[in-house]
């Protein structure tokens, strides 16, 4: 709502939403100075007083940063300002959560020409003013509208005395919520009711502790809410009733994307099991254990656990999750659908049918209800609607031919003038990356840097391909990247390739970078994804780029569809990703004659390297990912065996004895012939002597009968390869 807004429309407007226990939404839009002077005359508030301030302004106290909101998720709050220059939307949807029915958000709207200018203001501002229960002061006051009352502007105000505006303080019941209890209860039937759980929180602690109490049951339990459901108290609570019922010792493992994801999850356990004991990231009740272990922790260690618990899944790739869902015969997922957690859709649309076919009992919750504030609040209405958090998938209707395929090029421009086009967009996006967040939207429109391709079947938008330009022209900049004094954000390609390969002359050079490339999920596996970027690199092409290059966690299925489009590895991060579990492929597709060069060479350096590497920062890599960046390896890279190499490899295939003596040999052979067709054959191969796994390892890992057997198969394999 952006008309004059007046002292008694300010008071009615708090009034009259904390009666139905809904929150209030305060733009202010000004200089910093007049904001904080505006809160103290009008509202009778210091800054210093907001019970949550974010902000990046000079303040005389500490108030959050970007770095430590997290830390605060589970708290509870009247009041929240969001002062941010940057106006980071990752924040102000988080921080959001924790404010209570009857409380106020005040949000800031600088009034620097930087962020009046860009295309995320306009945005915002026209979604400001669609929102009837959304006010909008400004410092410059507003000629609107006629009234008989000043405007809330700079003047505003003056003459009024606190005492003359009602109150909007309006009692709302004290409902205790869970996890509030100061000691460990005795858990009886009535437990859950007298702490105050709210009624479908009440049922999905009973149906999470009724289909996992079960020992040697074979059981999974998905639980998702949005924002504000109170799901990670949910999850505390139901496990500490399975730990206070079961009579045998319980060793649970916890993890989210990240350990901040879990700050609400441990307050509340810790304040129902306040006698428990906690080392580092362990608790220990009674004789149960409870340990959070990062992603990467247990997909390569595989811990021992009689229960898994996963929050914020959707934020962790599915075939990781599937993993995980293989190998564990309990397990708890629970996630946020849409907000600030970095959600990708893929979790419902994909990863819950793929564990209805691992497990016969699988029971899926929702919670619905509100904790902190009642139904339709206008705030969250408000950020779900501008932030695009509920962005739905486009709904397919006629077959789309492949023919009848059309491109456009997009701007941030654009697409902030056009809802229709960037709804369906943002949910394509979402969809496909399962770390999308709020502040991927305001990227979008605002970076210069960042451009859209995107992919129409007729009128219907069908796939999206996130592109950013990168490359250090300024030659100073560049020589100070180049000895290390500087990092310059946006530019993770170049950097990379001079800073941690070495290679000075990839700094300048001028990369078209695929962020992210997404496909309908009706349409994939059609060729569309393959068509989308054959496009990007015609576009690429056209504007003089060198290369097109591509990071992302290295999937076997996503390695694959970046290698068979002719995309060369020039470097794989040596430590994992911490929530994807994956290390980071960097590769290139070169256009210009120097990217070639470049290309070829890093590619060269980089496989030879890499077989050296794996049997030690490598040694727990996937082994199909290994066989397929061998597979895939250009023959001008593979090596030749000489004709003694050959005798010692003819030797072992008669006597298997010569092994240690021709492994050396066996290691080329393997860079030599492996190729992509029954890719399987070569894993065992690829265990043994290039990771160096012991023979029971290998047997272990591939159901091989014994040593015999597998030296057997290895002889097999190279007889046969070799004719």
């Amino acid at each position: 709502m952006t008309d004059v807004i007046t002292p008694t429309k300010l008071a009615s407007y708090k009034h009259q939403l904390a009666t139905k226990q809904h929150r209030s939404t305060i733009f202010l839009e000004g200089s910093f100075q007049w904001l904080s002077s505006w809160l103290n005359r009008v509202e009778c508030l210091d800054v210093s007083a907001i019970d949550l301030v974010f902000s990046d302004q000079a303040l005389p106290f500490e108030s959050l940063s970007y770095k430590n909101y997290r830390h605060h998720l589970g708290t509870e709050n009247k009041t929240l300002l969001f002062a941010d220059s940057g106006f980071n939307l990752d924040a102000l949807s988080a921080l959001s959560g924790t404010l209570v029915a009857g409380g106020t958000c005040y949000i800031w709207l600088p009034d620097t020409q930087s962020f009046t200018n860009s295309h995320f203001y306009r945005y915002l501002k026209r979604h400001i003013a669609s929102h009837d229960d959304v006010l909008l002061i400004s410092e410059k006051g507003t000629d609107e509208k006629d009234t008989d009352e000043k405007g809330a502007g700079e003047s505003d105000f003056s003459e009024l005395a606190a005492a003359d505006i009602p109150s909007s303080e309006v009692v709302i019941a004290d409902v205790k919520k869970s996890g509030s209890s100061e000691k460990s209860p005795d858990l009886d039937e009535d437990w859950l009711k007298v702490d105050g759980a709210t009624q479908e929180q009440q049922v999905a602690i009973s149906t999470i502790v009724k289909n996992l109490e079960k020992p040697a049951q074979r059981s999974s339990v998905v639980l998702t809410a949005d924002r504000g459901r109170g799901k990670s108290s949910t999850l505390a609570l139901a496990l500490s009733k399975l730990l206070f019922a079961s009579e045998l010792p319980i060793r649970v493992v916890v993890s989210a994307p990240h350990r901040m994801a879990l700050g609400v999850f441990f307050t509340a356990l810790a304040k129902r099991l306040c006698d428990a004991v906690q080392q580092s990231d362990s608790f220990f009740w009674r004789d149960h254990q409870i340990e959070f272990v990062p992603i990467d922790g247990i997909v390569r260690e595989q811990p021992k656990a009689d229960l898994l618990i996963i929050d914020e899944a959707a934020g962790i790739p599915v075939y990781l999750l599937d993993k995980l869902s293989e190998h564990y015969a309990k397990l708890l997922f629970a996630s946020t659908i849409y907000g600030y957690e970095g959600a990708g859709k893929g979790f419902t649309n994909k990863f819950l049918p793929l564990l209805k076919r691992r497990f016969k009992k699988l029971t899926q919750l929702h919670i619905n209800q509100p904790i902190r504030w009642a139904q339709n609040d206008p705030l969250e209405q408000f950020l779900f609607d501008t932030c695009l958090l509920d962005a739905e998938l486009p709904e397919l209707t006629g077959e789309s031919v492949a023919e009848n395929v059309s491109y456009q090029s997009l701007s941030g421009q654009a697409l902030a003038n056009n809802d229709k086009l960037l709804k369906p967009l943002l949910a394509i996006l979402v969809t496909a990356h399962y770390q999308t967040k709020p502040s991927d939207l305001k990227l979008l429109l605002d970076d210069p840097a960042i451009s859209v391709i995107a992919q129409f079947s007729g009128e219907q938008l069908i796939g999206v391909a996130l592109l950013a330009e990168e490359g250090i022209q300024d030659e100073e900049l560049a020589q100070s990247v180049l000895n290390g004094q500087r990092r310059v954000k946006g530019h993770m390609v170049p950097q990379a390739l001079s800073q941690q390969l070495q290679i000075g002359s990839a700094i300048s050079l001028r990369y078209c970078r695929v962020m992210r490339i997404a496909i309908h999920p009706e349409l994939q596996g059609y060729g569309y994804g393959t068509a989308l970027l054959e496009q990007v690199k015609k576009h690429a092409d056209s504007l003089a780029y060198d290369a097109v290059a591509t990071s992302f966690a290295a999937s076997f299925s996503v390695t694959k569809f970046w290698l068979t489009s002719g995309f060369l590895p020039v470097k794989l991060g040596f430590s994992p990703d911490a929530s994807s579990g994956e290390h980071s492929l960097l590769l290139l597709k070169p256009l210009s004659a120097e990217a070639i060069a470049l290309s070829e060479f890093s590619a060269s350096e980089f496989y030879d390297a890499f077989c050296m590497w794996l049997s030690d920062e490598f040694k727990s890599l996937d082994y199909r990912l290994v066989a397929l960046l061998l597979a895939s390896m250009p023959t001008k890279f593979r090596p030749e065996l000489i004709e003694r190499q050959q005798q010692k490899l003819s030797a072992f295939t008669q006597n298997a004895s010569l092994y240690s003596m021709a492994r050396g040999t066996i290691s080329l052979w393997l860079r030599i012939r492996i190729h992509t067709e029954n890719i399987e054959l070569f894993l065992p191969l690829i265990a043994k002597a290039l990771m160096l796994k012991t023979d029971k390892q290998v047997c272990q890992d591939f159901g091989i009968s014994g040593k015999k057997a597998l030296y057997q198969h290895f002889q097999c394999l190279i007889k046969d390869t070799n004719d």
